[in-house]
């Protein structure tokens, strides 16, 4: 029955989410805002919905290492499956990056790690981590006029419902975002419920929970953004999002999250865990200095590290 409930939040979570980016991305053209400030503000911020209204909700509810399990897992998830998965459509290149956007990912990566082992998440740190995410937010913002963007390249296919927003941005488009927010609430409430009981019937510890069955979940919007734009042909997009994903994830979703409860966690029960998104991080950033062909020899490769991963967090738990 729990696995039912499971399974009902996650799609709740996921159809919200994907609802209020369609909603969102129809208003921007409506109103002729940018291919890219709809890319990085809408959609970057998009695919982190899940992580957010699940992460909020356990916090709440004070399974803490739930949340951390959940953003821990799904920055690896992003890393290893994101990747793996896009490359599966068509081997790629690694995109050109701006260096700046590649060390301010693994700097607030390491700056993450380091925190949750040598301190605990006080809503200082969350307070810092929301100050720094709108630095960046600025900073990204503030390149958007140098950057033209290309509507034809990025077509959405038009539904019913994305029409009749870009006629009624305001009296349907504006409901039908906040619906989404109700929906991926009421999801994100019945995933975490569920996802505690059944750590508790197995004996098994929330933060692997988390970092498994909750994160690869919640990273759905992500693997099918990377699937979709390597259809396209855009591992530009697939390397933005899952960097801008694992931003939002660790800035804003960890941010927010402190205002909600106390944050304590076991530290014996996510050590291993940040060690593992450490040597994810630094995969990702040399794989980007080095500009690695990605064919799919590694996308196997990279899916059987991360499963291997899985296999040793439930090893090691039964």
């Amino acid at each position: 029955m729990f696995f039912l409930e499971l399974f009902f939040g996650l799609v709740l979570v996921l159809w919200g989410a994907d609802l209020l980016i369609n909603s969102a991305i129809s208003i921007g053209r409506k109103f002729n805002l940018s291919e890219i400030f709809i890319g990085i503000i809408v959609i970057g911020f998009g695919t982190s919905l899940c992580e957010l209204f699940v992460s909020i909700e356990a916090v709440i509810k004070g399974a803490t290492e739930l949340t951390l399990g959940n953003i821990i897992g799904s920055n690896i998830a992003n890393i290893l499956l994101v990747l793996g998965i896009s490359s599966f459509v068509k081997a790629y290149k690694f995109p050109k990056i701006n260096a700046f956007d590649n060390i301010i990912h693994l700097v607030v990566t390491i700056f993450f790690i380091l925190i949750c082992i040598n301190s605990y998440l006080s809503k200082m740190w969350g307070i810092i981590f929301i100050s720094f995410f709108l630095i960046y937010l600025s900073i990204l913002l503030k390149n958007l006029n140098s950057v033209q963007s290309n509507d034809d390249d990025n077509k959405e296919k038009n539904t019913w419902l994305n029409n009749r927003i870009l006629t009624s941005p305001i009296l349907l488009g504006v409901p039908v975002i906040f619906f989404s927010f109700v929906v991926t609430m009421i999801g994100a409430d019945i995933t975490v419920l569920s996802a505690i009981e059944i750590s508790k019937f197995f004996g098994i510890s929330e933060s692997v929970i988390g970092l498994t069955v909750i994160a690869i979940g919640t990273s759905f919007p992500e693997m099918a953004a990377g699937y979709a734009a390597m259809k396209k042909n855009r591992p530009n997009l697939v390397i933005g999002n899952i960097i801008g994903s694992n931003l939002y994830n660790i800035l804003l979703i960890i941010g927010i999250s402190t205002f909600f409860n106390n944050f304590k966690y076991n530290l014996t029960n996510i050590f291993n865990d940040l060690i593992f998104l450490l040597f994810c991080i630094s995969i990702f950033f040399f794989m980007a200095i080095f500009r690695v062909i990605i064919n799919k020899q590694i996308s196997l490769s990279l899916i059987l590290v991360y499963f291997s991963y899985i296999y040793f967090l439930y090893n090691s738990n039964f």
